[in-house]
């Protein structure tokens, strides 16, 4: 492929990904009832999501059917700032979670899987369902300024393991070499070259699922004269 075809696909790709996106980057809203129909199951003043990628999101009030709908526990707060995504994305990133971590490598207690994005709503999502199901989880995060809260924040979730990628760089290798065994599965939610930094620690015949990719790299043009 030549220096402009792989230029072509590229903007192909940016187009379509708009395209996706803007009709896809409204499924997270959550809100409470304020009115319901006679023997509706639902009550003002519940907490709920919606379930339906047919509903109208992009609305402060809206007429929805109630089996479009699905309640949420009210000690969620949609309200507060800690804990209103949550709400929001209930239906999103749960599940998410919950399927690469059951559709694709048979995991069992006592196993290791290796994410990046690990504070992200998918990756605590992770660190909880590992939780429950004893399952190890090696968590890999952007630097940042107030590293250590984000760190204890994970492993109040139950993260076994935090890492920088700078600091898995330098230690990763030594710490796999320490584990009882390798990563079985690999969460990817970043690319480029933290894609490689988790993928590289995977045991043999083990499993990478690629969920989101945030890089945009451009491609180097290379000469084949």
């Amino acid at each position: 492929m030549s220096s402009h075809d792989s230029e072509s696909v590229f903007a192909t790709l940016d187009l379509l990904m708009a395209t996706i996106l803007s009709k896809s980057i409204v499924y997270k809203s959550f809100g409470d009832p304020r009115k319901v129909g006679r023997g509706s199951q639902y009550s003002p003043g519940d907490h709920v999501t919606i379930f339906s990628t047919e509903t109208p999101f992009w609305t402060e009030y809206g007429l929805i059917n109630e089996e479009e709908l699905y309640k949420l526990d009210k000690r969620i707060d949609l309200y507060s700032s800690n804990t209103k995504d949550l709400g929001a994305t209930f239906m999103v990133n749960p599940p998410t979670a919950w399927v690469m971590l059951r559709h694709f490598v048979n995991l069992t207690e006592g196993d290791y899987i290796i994410q990046n994005a690990a504070n992200s709503g998918v990756g605590r999502s992770v660190i909880e369902l590992c939780r429950v199901w004893k399952i190890k989880t090696i968590n890999i995060v952007r630097n940042r300024d107030n590293i250590e809260k984000l760190k204890t924040e994970l492993w109040k979730l139950g993260a076994n393991h935090v890492f920088t990628e700078e600091e898995f760089l330098t230690e990763g290798k030594k710490f796999i070499r320490s584990l009882p065994s390798a990563p079985r599965l690999a969460l990817n939610g970043v690319g480029g070259r933290s894609s490689l930094i988790i993928s590289s620690t995977l045991e043999s015949g083990a499993t990478c699922v690629v969920y989101v990719s945030c890089h945009r790299r451009t491609p180097k043009r290379r000469s084949h004269g």
